[in-house]
């Protein structure tokens, strides 16, 4: 009876065995899943631009991720679960954060090149003399990057990226009212060129007749001394 109790007992701590066996290997192909996801993060690129909350939650999800890793040595499978649940967290967690953090970085960059294209339209305005009918467009826009700005730092991204996309439309207007206003200008100074030069053709024409005239008179009077003397 012994000996089969031992047997039934060896039985029973092999199969416990290979299910923890087996549990680790999926446990670890999560964990090594979590870790491919986790580096497809230009984590440099955040550091460059000056945030550090990305870099931070890419650190919080590596130790995560060695912890977890760490119990994998256990016997029991409730801990091992519970650290790669865990540790899965922390990499969306990271993962959701560069993902505003990248909107955020995109806002503040359309920003950036909104100001320099309302520098442009400014520039374009005064030498062209729009300022009455583009001036308040523009004025518009220069608000819209303004309040974009005050909101960089909101906690939901969503915010900025509204508030940005406000003010690249705002700009945009803007720039295409100033291009049909150029576009009206050049019109009008062709067209007054075009009457200027008809008008130039139809001095020079009626200069041609007078002249023609005075000279045929001339002739006639000429003709008429000439008739008289004889």
């Amino acid at each position: 009876k012994s000996v089969r109790e031992a047997e039934a007992l060896s039985q029973k701590m092999l199969e416990r065995q290979r299910l923890l066996d087996e549990a680790r290997r999926e446990f670890q192909a999560a964990l090594d899943a979590a870790s491919e996801r986790l580096a497809i993060i230009p984590v440099e690129q955040f550091i460059i631009q000056g945030i550090r909350a990305v870099p931070d939650a890419v650190v919080e999800a590596r130790d995560a991720i060695y912890e977890a890793q760490k119990t994998l040595q256990g016997s029991d499978s409730a801990p091992i679960k519970e650290a790669v649940t865990n540790a899965q967290a922390s990499v969306d967690k990271a993962l959701a954060r560069a993902e505003s953090e990248a909107l955020r970085l995109r806002a503040m960059t359309d920003l950036d090149e909104c100001e320099k294209t309302l520098v442009q339209i400014g520039h374009e305005v005064r030498e062209g003399g729009f300022e009455e009918r583009i001036g308040d467009l523009l004025t518009h826009g220069e608000k819209c990057v303004q309040d974009a700005r005050k909101v960089a730092d909101a906690p939901d991204v969503a915010t900025l990226v509204r508030a940005a996309r406000g003010a690249v439309d705002a700009v945009n207007h803007a720039g295409e009212q100033l291009e049909k206003a150029q576009a009206q200008k050049r019109a009008e100074e062709k067209a007054e060129a075009k009457k200027l030069a008809a008008e130039k053709r139809a001095a020079a024409e009626a200069k041609r007749l007078i002249e023609e005239k005075r000279v045929a008179a001339e002739a006639k009077a000429e003709q008429e001394r000439l008739a008289a003397l004889h």
